[in-house]
């Protein structure tokens, strides 16, 4: 997948500590113009995971089984990669 389409664009990305998430996170982050919400239920698999604090991604812990209101985000495209 050409992650590069996302440039200038804000992702949500669920289940974001997961194996296939945290690796979707992970190349995003390449990508500097991408902003990224990451969607999480672990802390202890987010704090190991991304050692490193960086502006372009925002964390929020969150199960998405409950709503979640983002309206005031221009979110674009939207990644879901979850599991139970």
């Amino acid at each position: 997948m050409d992650l590069h389409r996302f440039q200038g664009k804000t992702v949500l990305v669920s289940g974001a500590t997961g194996m296939i998430g945290s690796q979707v996170v992970k190349r995003l982050l390449e990508i500097n113009s991408v902003k990224i919400i990451a969607l999480y239920r672990n802390d202890k698999k987010r704090d190991l995971l991304f050692l490193e604090k960086n502006p372009n991604l925002t964390w929020i812990k969150h199960d998405i089984c409950n709503e979640l209101d983002l309206a005031d985000e221009d979110l674009i495209p939207i990644i879901q990669i979850e599991s139970n």
